[in-house]
This record gives C-alpha cells, sequence and structure tokens, in this order.
C-alpha cells in the first residue's frame, strides 16, 4: 500500500509543475494618446493659443441662419430673395464684362483687360479678392475664394 502514496504524491508534483508547461500571458499594449506628431499641425499655427473667435462667429451665424428658417418656415423671405437676384446680377455683370474681354478678337486684349480692371469692372487676384487668412500656412498668404486664374486676360473658354 506504500505505492499508492507515492503515486499520488507524484501525481501532486506533476499537477503542481504543469503551469510551467503554459506559455505567459502577453505583455499588455500601452497605446500613446498624444505621440510625438499628432499635434505638430496645432502647433505650426499657434496650437492652443490661438484665438478661437472665429468658431464662435461661425457658430453665431448659423443660429441666426437657423432661427429665420424656423420663423419663416424653412422659406426664404422676399427680402432675401432680393438680396440674392442683386449679388447674381452684380456677379452676372462683372462675368458677362470679363468675357467679352476674354474673348474679343481685337489684335490684343491686354490692354482691354488692364482698363477693365482699372476701372474696376473686373476683379483680380490683386484688386478685390481677399486671401483666406485660415488657409495661411508655411510662408503662404492663403488661397483665394475664387478662382484666380479665370480672371486673367486671356483664358480658354470650352462650350
Amino acid at each position: 500500500m506504500m505505492a499508492l502514496p507515492s503515486r499520488a504524491c507524484t501525481l501532486a508534483l506533476l499537477a503542481a509543475s504543469a503551469s510551467a508547461f503554459v506559455g505567459a500571458p502577453p505583455p499588455r499594449r500601452v497605446v500613446a494618446v498624444a505621440g510625438f506628431l499628432d499635434d505638430m499641425m496645432d502647433k505650426l499655427d499657434g496650437g492652443d493659443s490661438k484665438a478661437d473667435a472665429w468658431k464662435d462667429e461661425m457658430m453665431r451665424e448659423q443660429q441666426e441662419i437657423l432661427k429665420r428658417r424656423q420663423a419663416s418656415g424653412g422659406f426664404i423671405t422676399e427680402e432675401d430673395e432680393e438680396e440674392i437676384r442683386a449679388r447674381r446680377a452684380s456677379v452676372s455683370k462683372e462675368d458677362a464684362a470679363l468675357k467679352a474681354v476674354q474673348t474679343s478678337t481685337a489684335d490684343d486684349n491686354l490692354d482691354a483687360w488692364k482698363a477693365a480692371r482699372s476701372s474696376g469692372q473686373i476683379k483680380t487676384a490683386t484688386s478685390g479678392l481677399k486671401r483666406d487668412a485660415d488657409s495661411s500656412r508655411m510662408g503662404s498668404a492663403g488661397l483665394f475664394a475664387e478662382r484666380a486664374d479665370a480672371k486673367l486676360p486671356c483664358v480658354s473658354w470650352r462650350g
């Protein structure tokens, strides 16, 4: 009967040491919340120190638009419609003058373009268009809201 306790002892030792054959759990990975380059673009344009007043202004304007829409049931008023018509007519008039100069078959339309530009009939990048200050990065003065190349004296019109 001595053999039974030695077998039980051997079996207990094997069961206790069986955990030695099981692999260790993998190490927990830590994810960096703010890495080295994560906020690089924020640092270029001033980061957190830059005033975000423009966001508040845009939000205020958006709220005003929503209030006007709710008051009118989603439709624009006659005053708004008239303002839109006037704006479109002004832009259309300027575009027609520019296209007339660009499509002219005269000797040289550069002189006509310069005259129209100096009189204010045509707006160019240097006389009327404003650069977007928020788009200025690394030496660039910013982007134009409109295409400046379409305002030049010669442009290829198709269609």
